[in-house]
């Protein structure tokens, strides 16, 4: 990959195929067989090679210098009609392949996007669930000094009305977790739109929001 792609190869046996990486992974773009031909075409734009190309059996080939096509292209007008046929071909080739890795990053980059969006209610529930044990044990310690107060009735009855008008009250500044999980998504999603990287965003959402 990246070596400069001087001649003309036609393939007479054997097996070549031609691989790319762009970041996912090593991908298998095209091949050639007896018969085929592959490197530098006529009229082709082509300087480096786009990828590797591998010899996967024992392949014999002709080679033609890249000093030789104007006199391929002047006596061999039949041959050269052919080569530009398969550079065209080629080109659709390369383009299509290089389409489908563009997808399939896409749909790495959604994967990890819907992963993390499944995981914010996870990490939410976890949350409440450790504060569960810690309003528990403050509801028993509470319950506990109340009893050990002593109140008669009238003073019950003051606790009890206090009570009730804390919970139909409530309280809109605390948030729960599944709201907070979502106003950390709102967040972060404003972030990342206005140029901040994802990671970044994220852990800047979850600081202000519990904050």
């Amino acid at each position: 990959m990246g070596q400069p792609v001087t001649d003309l190869y036609i393939v007479l046996s054997g097996h070549l195929a031609h691989y790319k990486d762009q970041g996912g992974g090593r991908q298998k773009v095209t091949e050639w067989h007896g018969g085929d031909v592959t490197g530098v075409l006529p009229y082709s734009r082509l300087t480096v090679a786009p990828g590797n190309s591998i010899t996967e059996a024992p392949t014999e080939v002709l080679l033609i210098s890249r000093d030789d096509f104007p006199e391929l292209i002047r006596e061999c007008h039949q041959v050269t009609s052919i080569l530009v046929h398969q550079m065209v071909d080629r080109a659709r080739v390369f383009n299509a392949a290089d389409l489908q890795m563009e997808k399939m990053a896409s749909l790495g980059r959604m994967s990890a996007r819907v992963a993390h969006e499944l995981n914010n209610p996870v990490s939410a529930i976890e949350r409440f669930a450790a504060l569960l044990d810690e309003r528990l044990n403050d509801v028993e310690r509470c319950a506990r000094a109340l009893g050990a107060a002593g109140l008669d009735a009238k003073h019950q009855g003051a606790v009890e009305a206090l009570r009730q008008c804390c919970m139909g009250s409530g309280n809109p500044s605390v948030l729960s977790p599944l709201e907070q999980a979502a106003r950390e998504d709102r967040l972060a999603g404003w972030l990342i739109d206005h140029g901040v990287d994802e990671a970044v965003a994220v852990a800047l959402a979850e600081t202000n929001v519990k904050n």
